[in-house]
Formats: C-alpha cells, sequence, structure tokens
C-alpha cells in the first residue's frame, strides 16, 4: 500500500522508525487513499513534520516515491494538468 512505502521510505533515513505505527486519516476516511501519487504525498507530509519545513498549502502533488525519497517520472501530465486547472480555485497552476 501507499503507506507501507512511505514507512519504508521514513524508516531509511530515521532507522529508529522500525517499529513505529503510523496511520494518517483523512476526512473522506472511508475512501481508500492509495497509489503512487498517495504514497509520495504522504511521504511530503510525514517528512514534512519530522525534517521541520512547510508544505504549500496550494501545491499539488504527483508521481511515485522512492525508498530513498526521490520522486520518478509520472505518466498522464496533459490531463493532470488540466484537472488541476480545472479544480484550482483561482484558475492557475505553479509548476
Amino acid at each position: 500500500t501507499a503507506l507501507a512505502e512511505v514507512i519504508r521510505t521514513v524508516q531509511v533515513r530515521y532507522p529508529k522508525w522500525e517499529n513505529a505505527d503510523v496511520q494518517i486519516s483523512f476526512e473522506d476516511k472511508y475512501g481508500k487513499q492509495d497509489g503512487g501519487s498517495a504514497a509520495t504525498a504522504f511521504a511530503v507530509l510525514l517528512l514534512s513534520t519530522l525534517d521541520g519545513f512547510e508544505i504549500d498549502p496550494h501545491a499539488a502533488i504527483t508521481g511515485d516515491i522512492t525508498v530513498d525519497a526521490k520522486t520518478r517520472r509520472i505518466a498522464g501530465v496533459e490531463p493532470k494538468l488540466r484537472a488541476g486547472v480545472r479544480t484550482s480555485k483561482n484558475g492557475s497552476m505553479f509548476l
């Protein structure tokens, strides 16, 4: 699952997390949040907390994360950009 990928990623940077019990809750708690982009978003969330950096609240995150916290290339960029612009509150996106 996406969360399992994130835990492995965080454990590489923070080995003391080996036996950590991590749970992430969403407003839509009944819908499963999974996949490469979800894992990347989860990793950014956890690492921002552990490393102390802020996340821009207007940022959109996509891509697949590796165990060493690198993001791989994504497919379907054009439809994702269109969807981002369509759902943006002010009609703009920053890349």
